[in-house]
């Protein structure tokens, strides 16, 4: 098969028209009509966009075949090894190398099915980053595991947040990592609650910020119900 031969039967294989190679390659119509009349082949300089148009490589446009790719020399020191062999040893040999494969990916298997966990408890309410829901000391909670190494040692539960006003540090529905606790500092980020509501914001000797800057502070007055419910160690996307 000729170079234009191959080039007609990929775009009869493809639903092409010649008129649409024309216009993405710039070559003009009598050109690819010649290619079938006289059995002429296109120009070499046009063949890497013949190629890029009809979606395959220039050697398969120039040979019909795909390049080998190169073998690394492990790669071709086992065939070496593989062509010294009689035929039923090189069956024995692919043999056990799909024995070992097999292996291998059973041990990845169970590698998976007894990795650490950890169990911690997950706050149905979320706490917001700029929308809230009221917070209460009974508020529901689900135990679920999580991989042990995503898990702050420290961590005592995970709260999801709600709303954008943290990002992008912490993203809009991630969960977060808290310690119960209300020995913070200026600039930790913690959740904090609000006349009922959860925040997880930054605590600032003015209020509670966010890191998003179209967010404007929240200020906390004297008749205001505040507390904090604890310390932010990090997230989590799922």
């Amino acid at each position: 098969m000729t170079i234009s031969q191959r080039i007609f039967s990929i775009l009869k294989e493809k639903k092409l028209k010649q008129k649409d190679l024309a216009v993405r390659t710039g070559i003009s119509e009598s050109a690819i009509s010649d290619w079938k009349k006289k059995g002429t082949n296109p120009a070499a300089e046009n063949i890497s966009a013949i190629a890029d148009f009809l979606g395959v490589s220039t050697d398969y446009l120039l040979t019909g075949k795909e390049k080998s790719p190169s073998l690394s020399d492990d790669e071709q020191e086992l065939l070496t090894y593989y062509k010294k062999l009689p035929e039923p040893e090189n069956q024995r040999l692919i043999g056990r190398a799909a024995a070992m494969v097999e292996m291998y990916e059973e041990q990845c298997r169970q590698k998976k099915l007894i990795s650490v966990t950890t169990n911690i408890k997950i706050y149905d309410v979320a706490a917001g980053a700029g929308v809230s829901t009221l917070f209460v000391n009974d508020n529901k909670y689900t135990i679920r595991a999580f991989p042990q190494t995503d898990v702050p040692s420290n961590a005592d539960c995970g709260i999801y947040i709600n709303g954008d006003s943290m990002e992008p540090k912490y993203p809009n529905g991630c969960l977060v990592w808290v310690k119960e606790t209300q020995d913070i500092s200026f600039g930790d980020v913690v959740i904090a609650v609000l006349n009922g509501e959860p925040f997880c914001k930054i605590y600032q000797p003015d209020g509670l910020a966010s890191i998003n800057p179209k967010y404007s502070t929240i200020h906390v007055y004297e008749y205001d119900s505040f507390y904090v419910f604890g310390k932010v160690l990090g997230y989590y996307v799922e």
